[in-house]
């Protein structure tokens, strides 16, 4: 830097030379006395609020004047002034004895500037109990420097206190070592997990984290630690903060699933014993703060953990769609089941080593496996591994034999878990050496009471009690025109006293379905077949093993009220149900009605390959029995009328829209019955059961009567307008004339309305009824808002298709005719011309011998 220098004495020679020499040049040579430097000055304009308790964040302003010149920068140090205060060494940049720095300088050209300062002194004075804070005494200085170089001696300066309170952790998992009284196993890879805090970081976090693995060791050397009482009385023994085992302070996780520590495999027995005995461990943990403070904790299941070394596996769950659910741990988990031939399997499954804060490292599985301790046996279908592959299998079927899945899940301690699933494959005998006819009685109907005889015959029954029901099934299916070979004794099944299962029926060429719907699981349908779960629980559904049955081995008469709705209760549902609709409202097809939520549509469901299927389309109503559409006539139960407020059974009601007869449809006499005489054109309900329209009078009145038979169904028909996309879905002609409605209609409905108006005119053709009979207000009171077309001379639910024979099923089976579904009870209709029915049905359409 050059130096400034005074003019005044050298311009007075220069003119004085120049009158001497005349014309001589002046002189080049600068001469004079230099003016000193003037130092600058430092002060500091700005610091904590509070230098008795700062933080350890703290921010100083400072400024410098310099009287001659100006200021080039600024020299700033912080130093450590330890409990007594600030001491001459404190001061001091070098030691002189030494040399050493002890306090450097460091410049800079701002003029104000944020410092991390430490504070890690334990307990600050005056501190209450329970309030943990540590603190440091601090000064800061700070000096100017001008532009000649010079350097404020006196340097502005400022002590003050930090404090921070003190970072916390804890051992966050595994659970079962967390807040225990006693040593807890891990596997021989243990992994811990911590969780940690600094209150008063702007990032929440402390900065950096240690640990400490060692043998838990008694003092006395008798054994290992086991008990939190033994440990609390020598906290220091067993954690000394000075412990040579801690290991370096390393960064603190930023990363919550970072926040871990993993050991490599330990040694489980202490062999120096006269007899082995159980290694016990202690892990340890703190952290530091950005001050410097550390976490002071070391509680038993809190800071420390007491473990020893346990054999532990993996809990693996698996899924299959129609089987179930399974879940366990170790490789002792089997289980067997019997399968139809060509029934899809397909697993799905993961497996979870929380329980221990473990990993899963790799999945595997495979068929028919001889030796699954051998990596190398040939059935495993593929190495280990943990992608999306390894966690299910392919869609599988067989047709015949015993297989066997074997699926596994190891963890990072080299643990396996594994389950053997065994499937039988139900084989099908040829049809000659079958037996004719099983029925299965699928109607829990012990102690029904609600069809009452009528009292002016004696003293009132239940009609729906099984010793009538059965009566009435007896007599049609045995005895002279009854099934040939068939025994009720044998051939019969009461599902409220024994199970049913697939093997039970592929050795009849015909099965008798009866059932009536249960909200509960009193029927095989609701126990075996139903779906269960909440709104959305699409992934337990069950096998329906009739498929397969209605595909491959026999025919099916399915017969009841409410039958096939008995296959779908995942929930209550907006009506007419559509198997084909894609309205997904909230919450997956569900809307809300009041204070809970129905039905509108069946959702979606996405594959493990990501594929998209409408899950409608797989229920047992629409994918085998062959319908769209599905509908009651008045449904007892929480099913709305679709985008209404309104249940169903208050749109129309029962003593309306009620089914009192069936009729057959036209087209099916001229094809089946062209002749007629096998049945008559139209069957009303058995006079025992509904007597009170045989009371006269009775049969033209709407209101007062107890009708109570609302929940028959009708197929394949929007009564209210529903504006859905839907159609009837195509099947195959077995006979080889291409492509036919899968549905072909066999019975029509006919509504008690219907019944009424028709019987009125019959006896009176100038019968007027219902006008002049009931206002319109009435009628909406009796039958409903929603039950009457607008001339009022029909119920909507009238002539509508319940009952049909369905062909979906009918290529493939041995004898290529289709199925019959009767939606309602055949029992409540005149027994005489139902046994009919079901005679044809057996006979003339399933090709069964009768009896002569």
């Amino acid at each position: 830097m050059a130096k400034r220098y005074a003019v005044a004495g050298l311009l007075a020679s220069a003119v004085s030379g120049l009158l001497l020499a005349g014309g001589c040049g002046p002189s080049t040579e600068l001469t004079g006395t230099p003016i000193p430097n003037a130092l600058p000055e430092t002060r500091v304009t700005g610091r904590p609020p509070d230098v008795i308790e700062a933080g350890f964040i703290v921010q100083f302003y400072w400024t410098g004047f310099d009287p001659d010149g100006r200021i080039e920068k600024f020299q700033w140090k912080i130093s450590n002034n330890g409990v007594n205060g600030i001491s001459v060494q404190d001061t001091l940049t070098h030691d002189p004895a030494t040399g050493m720095v002890l306090n450097p300088w460091f410049e800079t050209t701002v003029t104000d500037s944020v410092f991390f300062v430490s504070a890690d002194l334990p307990n600050f004075p005056g501190d209450p109990e329970g309030v943990n804070r540590s603190f440091q005494t601090h000064t800061f200085w700070v000096r100017a420097v001008d532009n000649r170089g010079g350097v404020d001696p006196t340097p502005a300066h400022i002590s003050f206190t930090s404090t921070t309170l003190l970072p916390v952790v804890t051992i966050s998992g595994p659970a079962r070592i967390r807040g225990q009284d006693t040593s807890r196993g891990l596997p021989q890879s243990p992994t811990i997990r911590y969780q940690g805090a600094d209150p008063d970081f702007i990032t929440g976090l402390p900065t950096k984290v240690r640990f400490l693995w060692k043998r838990a060791y008694l003092q006395n050397g008798s054994g290992y630690l086991q008990q939190k009482t033994v440990f609390d009385r020598d906290v220091d023994y067993f954690i000394p903060w000075d412990d040579p085992d801690w290991s370096d302070w390393v960064p603190f996780p930023r990363d919550e699933a970072a926040r871990s520590r993993t050991y490599p495999p330990q040694t489980r027995w202490d062999t120096d014993f006269p007899t082995p005995i159980a290694i016990h461990y202690l892990f340890a943990i703190q952290v530091q703060d950005t001050a410097g403070a550390v976490s002071i904790g070391r509680g038993y299941g809190q800071q420390v953990a007491n473990i020893f070394i346990d054999v532990m596996s993996p809990r693996l769950s698996l899924s299959e769609t129609y089987l179930g659910r399974f879940a366990g741990g170790g490789v002792n988990n089997f289980r067997t089941f019997d399968v139809a031939a060509g029934q899809p399997i397909a697993f799905n499954w993961s497996a979870s080593a929380d329980e221990y804060a473990g990993t899963i490292t790799g999945y595997r599985y495979g068929w028919n496996i001889t030796n699954v301790d051998d990596v190398s046996d040939p059935g495993w279908a593929l190495t280990e591994g943990i992608s999306a592959q390894h966690r299910r299998t392919p869609v599988t079927s067989f047709t015949a034999g015993v297989h066997r899945l074997t699926v596994q899940a190891r963890d990072n301690s080299d643990q396996i878990s594994r389950w053997e699933f065994t499937f039988n494959v139900v084989p099908v005998p040829d049809p000659a050496g079958q037996l004719p006819l099983l029925l299965v009685d699928d109607v829990y109907d012990r102690n029904s009471n609600n069809w009452l005889s009528n009292p002016a015959s004696g003293p009132t029954v239940g009609l729906d009690n099984d010793q009538y029901r059965d009566l009435f099934w007896l007599d049609a299916l045995s005895g002279s025109g009854g099934v040939f070979g068939w025994n009720p004794e044998l051939h019969t099944i009461d599902t409220t006293d024994d199970d049913i299962t697939y093997r039970m029926i592929v050795d009849y060429r015909n099965l008798v379905w009866i059932a009536r719907y249960s909200a509960g699981t009193t029927s095989a349908i609701g126990a075996v077949f139903r779906p269960g779960g909440q709104p959305g629980a699409f992934d337990i559904d069950k096998y329906i093993w009739l498929t397969p049955y209605q595909r491959n081995v026999g025919n099916l008469l399915m017969a009841g009220s409410k039958i096939l709705t008995s296959f779908l209760t995942e929930a209550d549902h907006e009506t007419p149900i559509v198997f084909e609709s894609r309205e997904v409202p909230d919450r997956g097809g569900f809307v809300a009605r009041g204070s809970s939520f129905v039905r509108r549509s069946f959702g979606e469901q996405t594959n493990p390959d990501g594929t998209v299927d409408r899950i409608g389309l797989s229920r047992y109503a629409y994918a085998t029995m062959g319908i769209s559409l599905l509908d009651m006539m008045s449904p007892a139960g929480s099913f709305f009328e679709f985008n209404s407020s309104f249940q169903v059974s208050a749109r129309r009601r029962a003593p309306c829209a009620g089914l009192k007869g069936i009729k057959i449809d036209p087209d099916f006499k001229t094809r089946y019955m062209p002749s007629g005489g096998i049945f008559a054109d139209a069957i009303y309900t058995e006079p025992t059961i509904g007597w009170t329209d045989e009371v006269p009078d009775n049969g033209y009145l709407l209101g007062g009567v107890n009708y109570i038979w609302g929940n028959d169904e009708f197929y394949n028909a929007d009564v209210i307008a529903r504006n859905t996309p839907w159609s009837n879905q195509r099947c195959q002609d077995p006979q080889g004339g291409g492509e036919i409605n899968c549905v072909e209609p066999m019975f029509r409905t006919i509504a008690r309305y219907n019944w009424i108006y028709d019987r009125r005119r019959l006896a009176n053709p100038d019968d007027t009824w219902p006008a002049g009979y009931y206002t319109l207000a009435q009628l909406n009171t009796i039958c409903g808002a929603n039950a009457l077309n607008a001339e009022l001379t029909s119920v909507r639910t009238n002539d509508r298709v319940t009952g049909y024979i369905n062909w979906k099923t009918a290529p493939n089976k041995p004898s290529q005719v289709g199925d019959v579904v009767l939606g309602f009870d055949p029992y409540r209709f005149n027994h005489v011309e139902m046994r009919n029915v079901i005679r044809w049905v057996l006979g003339r359409h399933f090709g069964e011998d009768m009896n002569p």
